[in-house]
């Protein structure tokens, strides 16, 4: 399913209440449910996800502030189809995401510290308006794409 809200539109939400007009129109573009579970987690913390769409929101105090981009299969989502900051997708390797950002702010190679406690390494990019931070699988390709408020 085509997305109607290119990655500049998404990344607007961030810093918005959850009650605006802007925030209410991605959530219904990406069919975005509060998951009850994970908001139940933190008093102060809701989530909103697309498992079908690879998307999801989390709001604190009402304000958007992270909303994250997931490949096929991680935590149960499906892959998400949009374009990403600087025409990245999902598809994309950390070779082609530092082509396209320069130097990552800060990063960290592959580390398993035991059987259930590992990760691919990752890299995070502080932009003038937010933080984009990519986590790797194992071929370098993004697992999982999150956009934060700085």
């Amino acid at each position: 399913m085509a997305n109607k809200m290119d990655f500049a539109q998404i990344v607007r939400a961030l810093g918005l209440s959850v009650d605006s007009e802007e925030v209410a129109e991605l959530l219904a573009e990406f069919e975005l449910s509060e998951d009850s579970y994970r908001s139940g987690l933190y008093p102060e913390a809701v989530y909103f996800e697309s498992p079908a769409r690879g998307l999801a929101l989390l709001s604190e105090h009402g304000i958007v502030d992270s909303i994250f981009f997931y490949s096929d299969g991680r935590d149960g989502f499906s892959q998400f189809e949009g374009t990403l900051s600087h025409g990245l997708t999902m598809a994309s390797t950390k070779e082609e995401i530092r082509t396209a950002l320069g130097t990552p702010s800060t990063s960290s190679s592959a580390v398993s510290l035991s059987k259930s406690l590992s990760h691919d390494g990752w890299d995070r990019f502080d932009l003038p308006t937010h933080t984009l931070h990519f986590s790797y699988g194992a071929s370098d390709q993004i697992v999982l794409a999150t956009i934060s408020r700085r």
